[in-house]
């Protein structure tokens, strides 16, 4: 089977995303923030050859903290409207909603150009960020491996099941300038999601769900003289709504 997305007018895909950060050492209090928001993505029409145009909006973000027993609550908008294109191989481009000359970077494909069967893998290349990591370098380039794992049924639709995973564990420095200049840290990133795509005419296809678990460490010396070790842990899981 060729896997491939197929995309229409008027489509509507909407995910919401949590996200858990724990920050603990041994001389300062447990620090926890929750990370709340939802993401919405509109096709607004598609190329005679199944490229679609879309457009990405989000709610706004809520971040609720607790520290020593204080809990505080802030809401900030989300980010501006952005244009963005899906092709049916499952790359991706984003650009802003006023695009500049030469558009945006295209994601690594998706699904292979061969067809796959239950039990296939195969791998894509990834870019590996690490966000709120006060460390650099702060993008990582590394490899996601996807399985075709079987068949399943949801919600009376026969859908294909497809894994990505990706496990990172990379040294890295304090930037120059910092907080804490002398900082050697280990960062570990784990990330698994499915997706359940609905199987349609031929080799057509589209995303029934799709959910997104990771978990991502950072542990390492805060200063070189006195030792203290500090980690930082933020678990993120992203699911289709």
């Amino acid at each position: 089977m060729l896997l491939r997305y197929r995309y229409a007018p008027g489509q509507t895909v909407a995910y919401a995303f949590r996200e858990r950060i724990v920050s603990a050492s041994a001389t300062a209090r447990t620090t926890t923030a929750l990370l709340t928001f939802s993401q919405r993505l509109r096709v607004t029409r598609v190329s005679a050859t199944g490229v679609a145009t879309a457009v990405v909006s989000e709610s706004p973000h809520t971040l609720t903290t607790t520290s020593g027993g204080h809990r505080s609550v802030v809401t900030q908008p989300g980010q501006p409207p952005s244009a963005m294109a899906l092709y049916p191989d499952g790359r991706s481009s984003v650009r802003a909603a006023r695009p500049t000359a030469g558009g945006g970077a295209v994601s690594a494909p998706v699904f292979p150009a061969r067809p796959v069967s239950p039990g296939d893998r195969w791998s894509r290349s990834a870019v590996f960020t690490l966000g709120g990591f006060t460390v650099r370098p702060l993008v990582i380039p590394d490899t996601e491996r996807l399985t075709f794992i079987w068949y399943g049924v949801i919600d009376g639709e026969r859908v294909a099941e497809v894994t990505i995973a990706v496990r990172v564990q990379r040294p890295g420095m304090a930037p120059p300038g910092g907080a804490r200049p002398t900082a050697r840290v280990l960062v570990t990133s784990s990330t698994t999601s499915t997706l359940s795509i609905g199987l349609a005419s031929g080799d057509q296809v589209r995303v029934v769900q799709d959910r997104t678990t990771m978990v991502r460490a950072m542990t390492g010396a805060r200063s070189a003289a006195h030792g203290v070790l500090s980690t930082l842990t933020t678990h993120t899981e992203i699911n289709r709504i």
